[in-house]
């Protein structure tokens, strides 16, 4: 465990009457410490030296995909394409998809704005070198204040974000709703789990939301900072079109009995960590998205759903196919070859995008660009 973090987290547990801390709050600092926390330290988290891959990390022909998609919009909308990335990562997906706009459609690459929203300032600095090349086309936008220059139109595109929000964590016991949390043994010098009865009115609140009977023993997330954020962005936004892709669920899943223990879970060089309370910061903390919750939230802002659809269908409706290309080369590492591979392995069922879905939202935009998302596909 990490020096500066160890001991914030130590400091927090005792000053508490109960020698407690939510998971949430310890969720947060595992992640977002500012020295020490898992993204905001100067590691590499993605890909093949990191912890775990995104779509994004698989090939250029994800964002390339997207961004043909995105220009489709923007047509179909009438209006220069606007885009902001929340949680861009290493900017790669911001190049691919910038250099295809570029290399496709230059007349409207000239007037494209690519908004980037991002809390990291490593990420920051890493996505400023690797978009040095668009740099007349980029705003950097960050939490709090950053909100302000939040466009008022246009994309917003979440790969993978919400999933790093912090929850609480609570679990059904014997006498009630008992909220998951954050105790130090200091005999043995670590972290432990310990419970305590459910105090936090907005936690209640939530829960009574959901239109489940849960057993003895059910435990499941809380996303109230994630329900924060959309509410805000959706207040900002007067006409916008939201792609949110993450793994989750529907209220119904939990009511059919599914996800029993939650789903927070940790990775760590690839592998899936059950013990989130060893070694906060040196590895990724994540929990499955709740769609339900973020849709409520965005139709308080005036959003509507539009559809939640598996990823591989996302793709196809965008036209990932139409990147496939004929060749006859016997190198397996062929460019070409390469792309189609990484095209059959984002719309295989033993793939990534089995993972995923893409929530898609909308407030304010013609119906003809609503039509683009139909599913023509079983």
């Amino acid at each position: 465990m990490m020096a500066a973090l160890k001991e914030e987290l130590i400091r927090r547990i005792k000053a508490d009457p109960r020698e407690w801390i939510s998971f949430r709050d310890y969720m947060e600092l595992a992640l977002y410490h500012p020295q020490e926390g898992y993204y905001m330290r100067p590691k590499v988290k993605i890909g093949k030296r990191g912890d775990f891959y995104t779509s994004s990390s698989i090939h250029p022909v994800f964002a390339q995909t997207i961004a043909r998609l995105a220009l489709k919009v923007s047509k179909a909308w009438g209006r220069p394409l606007c885009f902001c990335e929340a949680g861009g990562g290493t900017g790669a997906f911001a190049r691919h998809f910038l250099d295809y706009v570029r290399q496709r459609e230059p007349e409207e690459y000239a007037f494209t704005r690519y908004f980037l929203l991002e809390r990291s300032g490593y990420h920051r600095e890493v996505q400023e070198e690797n978009l040095a090349e668009h740099e007349g086309h980029l705003i950097w936008l960050e939490e709090g204040d950053g909100w302000d220059l939040f466009p008022s139109e246009g994309i917003l595109f979440a790969n993978e974000l919400f999933d790093a929000f912090p929850v609480h964590v609570v679990e059904r016991g014997p006498k009630g709703w008992m909220e998951v949390g954050v105790g130090y043994d200091e005999t043995e010098n670590r972290l432990v789990e310990k419970k305590v009865p459910l105090e936090n009115g907005e936690v209640k609140e939530y829960l009574q939301k959901i239109p489940c009977l849960f057993p003895k023993g059910q435990r499941l997330e809380v996303p109230l900072d994630a329900i924060r954020w959309v509410k805000k962005g959706a207040s900002k936004m007067k006409a916008a079109l939201w792609l949110v892709i993450d793994y989750g669920y529907r209220w119904t899943d939990l009511c059919r009995g599914g996800l029993v223990r939650g789903t927070v879970r940790s990775f760590f060089n690839h592998q899936v960590d059950g013990n989130v309370y060893d070694r906060p910061g040196e590895k990724d903390i994540t929990a499955d998205v709740c769609f339900d919750a973020l849709g409520e939230a965005a139709k308080r802002g005036g959003f509507k759903e539009v559809g939640l659809i598996p990823q591989d269908k996302f793709l196809l409706i965008s036209g990932i196919l139409d990147f496939l290309e004929e060749h006859h080369e016997r190198d397996p590492f062929h460019p070409k070859a390469k792309k189609n591979r990484a095209i059959a392995h984002l719309l295989s069922p033993a793939g990534i995008s089995a993972a995923f879905s893409v929530f898609v939202l909308a407030k304010g935009i013609p119906e003809e660009v609503s039509q683009l998302f139909q599913l023509p596909f079983d």
